[in-house]
């Protein structure tokens, strides 16, 4: 990152919305030949660009796993999946990566799951190439504690990994809205802004997080969703 002399910047690290980030320039997500290599750090965290490993912290449950339509191909307790021996033909793909905290001390994210469809066929031989997933990020306006006003704005934005389908073929978000951990859910209302899709929210008086769960698609039909237990809490 370069600075310019004078300038002033704001940075925010390890607050919430923790979550699986992806990152082509620090881990991989691609295909070459028969083989898919998806490396999926479950944590990242508020920053813009941040991912969030916890490789040899014994006390995070990190699981990823792959799908050739119902079929499992390779399921690995950490944050990566590789497996080779594909079907060269164009065929459908799920990539799930579930994430619990266990002895990691945190009271936001105590879990998560994210499943990304695809489609995916061997490309030129030799040559990788990035798969079509969608990346969810997320702002939100939180405390030092991690905790937003009960009519906070949040903002989600969808986007393709750089070297994949182009982000502009990402269709509308949804957005639903629990604040008793998953138990009763409400469907967002969501503006579409520049930065992304902007909704409010309206927590009750007694409610002390939020727990979020997101879709979008793209027009390749490609998707992800992603639910987030506890993603912040409430003022």
């Amino acid at each position: 990152m370069h600075y310019k002399s004078g300038s002033t910047s704001d940075l925010h690290w390890f607050g919430p919305i923790q979550r699986p980030r992806l990152d082509n320039q620090t881990g991989k997500q691609q295909r070459t030949d028969d083989e898919i290599y998806a490396n999926v750090p479950g944590w990242g965290d508020s920053g813009t660009g941040h991912v969030g490993a916890t490789l040899g912290n014994p006390g995070v449950n990190n699981t990823v796993t792959l799908y050739q339509g119902d079929t499992l191909l390779g399921q690995y307790y950490s944050d990566g999946v590789d497996v080779t021996g594909l079907d060269p033909k164009r065929l459908p793909y799920r990539l799930v990566s579930e994430n619990s905290r266990g002895f990691w001390a945190n009271p936001y994210s105590t879990s998560t799951q994210t499943e990304w469809g695809f489609t995916s066929a061997a490309g030129e031989s030799g040559k990788a190439a990035v798969l079509p997933l969608i990346q969810l990020d997320y702002k939100i306006d939180t405390d030092i504690a991690g905790k937003a006003p009960r009519n906070a704005k949040l903002v989600v934005t969808p986007s393709h990994l750089p070297g994949g389908p182009s982000s502009k073929t990402i269709g509308a978000v949804t957005l639903e809205v629990s604040y008793d951990d998953g138990t009763t859910w409400q469907k967002a209302t969501l503006t579409h802004r520049d930065d992304g899709w902007e909704t409010k929210l309206h927590a009750p008086a007694k409610s002390a997080y939020t727990t979020l769960r997101t879709s979008a698609h793209d027009s390749q039909g490609n998707s992800v969703t992603q639910s987030i237990t506890r993603a912040f809490g409430l003022k």
